[in-house]
């Protein structure tokens, strides 16, 4: 990995609002994060859900992903964050 891909793989991040982790950590897990704001709108943690490929498929991240972002911005929201 170098500058430049780790620079285009956060932008990915960014305009999903949800990280991944497909099996580049760890071979056989899968990983997914949304991150948690403040009331200031500024990133303050990371929630989400890691599991081995055979529990988190690739058919099912989607559905996956919209309740790790829910959840994640529901705390926001909880710590007063307020969506733009």
């Amino acid at each position: 990995t170098d500058k430049t891909q780790i620079l285009e793989e956060i932008k990915r991040f960014k305009a999903r609002g949800l990280a991944i982790d497909d099996e580049e950590y760890s071979l056989g897990m899968r990983c997914l994060a949304a991150p948690v704001y403040n009331h200031k709108s500024e990133v303050i943690a990371a929630m989400g859900i890691s599991g081995p490929v055979s529990r988190i498929r690739t058919e099912k991240l989607q559905d996956l992903s919209a309740i790790v972002r829910k959840a994640a911005l529901d705390l926001s929201h909880h710590l007063g964050y307020h969506e733009n």
